[in-house]
């Protein structure tokens, strides 16, 4: 289980606390726990993996936040409870590389650098993510992970705004979003759907 700082990484969050949860980082030996984690109904809206998602998931998708910690010094982080312990989700910083629509045609999203196709106008831009296991939802937590998160990228000069997606059926997110003060920006394409863009400013 995620339970100890990697001090190996490049601390760019942390440390990082709030009133009532503490922010520390993913380690290569988390893979079982990030795969059980994942496959908790509920945790990941993508209507394109749902249960039983396979352990090749976890696996890139750990890796490619120990090589965002390696890189930029950013990256999704496990989130636990000050007064108990308790691990609740994950919350992070990531890149991602924005290709510029033509004309009447929504923006690509490609979540991490390098990630996009060659030889178009790409943008990195700063972009935040989260999810919770459902037992700790309704509660404020995602809401206080992400507006300390984005005080905190804000604070260091990480960059001046930061961009967020979620999907339309998820207003439960969105609400998280809004209450830290994102604004709309309108639809993208992000993981190969359409999902509402947000951005906040510094």
């Amino acid at each position: 289980m995620a339970g100890k700082y990697n001090n190996a990484a490049p601390e760019k969050t942390l440390p990082l606390e709030s009133e009532r949860l503490i922010f520390k980082y993913f380690k290569a030996s988390d893979l079982e726990f990030i795969h059980n984690f994942h496959n908790v109904p509920g945790v990941i809206n993508d209507p394109n993996l749902k249960p039983p998602i396979p352990l090749s998931h976890a696996k890139s998708w750990l890796n490619n936040q120990l090589n965002s910690y390696r890189q930029e010094g950013i990256g999704h982080q496990p989130i636990y409870l000050k007064e108990t312990g308790e691990f609740i989700g994950r919350n992070g910083l990531r890149i991602v590389e924005v290709v510029k629509g033509a004309q009447g045609e929504r923006d690509q999203w490609y979540w991490y650098r390098g990630s996009a196709p060659k030889g178009f106008d790409t943008r990195a831009m700063l972009e935040i993510g989260y999810a919770f296991l459902p037992q700790y939802w309704n509660k404020g937590y995602a809401t206080e992970a992400t507006r300390a998160l984005c005080t905190k990228a804000f604070e260091d000069n990480l960059s001046d705004r930061i961009v967020a997606a979620v999907a339309a059926d998820n207003p439960a997110s969105a609400s998280v979003l809004e209450k830290c003060g994102f604004k709309q920006t309108g639809e993208v394409t992000g993981l190969g759907m359409d999902v509402i863009g947000y951005v906040l400013e510094k």
